[in-house]
């Protein structure tokens, strides 16, 4: 959206002021830093701040890396309306480790299954060549069983 009148910028101004709150709730100096003389914000980089989630975030950013207000106020305004948006993603947060390593979900701990013997390295019946084989491995089976 591109502001038509003064009216338009004022309200505008005024939407992402009550969004700079947040922001002013975690940094202290946030007012100082982002209303310094030495920080290049354009019209064009606030319409696309106003976009954001994080657009305190984004101005506290710009405030502390004046540098970077610069080159972006320098670009073409559709290019500042992307670079301030890319820049709105990077700092959006990240997850930490305490976050990662939590549980999302209040299903049970799946269950560790009990291993079988499924004979493997046994000889099986059913590999008997012949009947001379299937009445060895036949007798070898019950006189491990019953022990006769």
């Amino acid at each position: 959206m591109t502001p038509k009148t003064d009216t338009e910028l004022e309200e505008v101004l005024d939407e992402i002021d009550i969004k700079f709150d947040a922001a002013r709730e975690l940094y202290e100096d946030f007012d100082e830093v982002v209303k310094e003389s030495g920080v290049h914000i354009t019209k064009e980089m606030v319409l696309s701040m106003n976009d954001l989630d994080n657009s305190g975030e984004v101005a506290y950013y710009l405030g502390n890396n004046v540098a970077e207000s610069l080159k972006i106020s320098k670009l073409s305004k559709r290019k500042q309306a992307i670079a301030i948006t890319k820049l709105g993603i990077s700092l959006e947060k990240k997850p930490t480790i305490e976050t990662v390593g939590k549980k999302s979900t209040d299903a049970d701990e799946p269950i560790n299954p009990i291993g079988g013997s499924g004979g493997v390295g046994k000889k099986q019946l059913s590999d008997a060549n012949n009947y001379n084989d299937y009445a060895a491995m036949r007798r070898e089976q019950t006189t491990d069983k019953n022990g006769w």
